[in-house]
């Protein structure tokens, strides 16, 4: 992951999917939020954030019952799935799944196509090679 890092410059953020989505968040929702999203980005723009309790309260900067009411609001507004696992959370931003998957699908699409490109290729080599030799006889 540590390649991933320096190949991210800067963030993007849908100004237009943003506003519509967390303008029915609190402030600190909304930041806490955010939080999750460089977590995301700095790890390589991954589709899922593990962390324990404790590191969400160093990270939000709140109480453990400050903690939950953030994430009854994200779940309540539906900004992300948070999922519960021992001793902490996972949190899944369908933005970067979406992108991730789209970027799997089409690094495959352009493989198949390099790999077909090359086999096409063989094949008309092979092909020339015969027509050479069967004109030289």
């Amino acid at each position: 992951m540590a390649d991933n890092k320096k190949n991210l410059p800067n963030i993007p953020i849908y100004i237009g999917d943003w506003e519509r989505d967390c303008n029915v968040l609190s402030l600190e929702s909304e930041m806490a939020w955010m939080k999750i999203i460089f977590k995301l980005h700095l790890s390589g723009k991954q589709n899922i954030y593990k962390t324990s309790t404790k590191a969400l309260q160093i990270l939000w900067k709140s109480t453990p019952e400050k903690v939950l009411e953030i994430l009854d609001e994200l779940r309540f507004e539906n900004i992300c799935e948070i999922t519960e696992i021992t001793g902490g959370y996972e949190f899944l931003c369908r933005r970067n799944k979406k992108e991730n998957d789209i970027s799997k699908i089409r690094s495959e699409a352009v493989s198949e196509r390099y790999k077909d490109n090359n086999n096409t290729k063989k094949t008309k080599s092979n092909s020339t090679k015969h027509l050479q030799k069967t004109y030289k006889n």
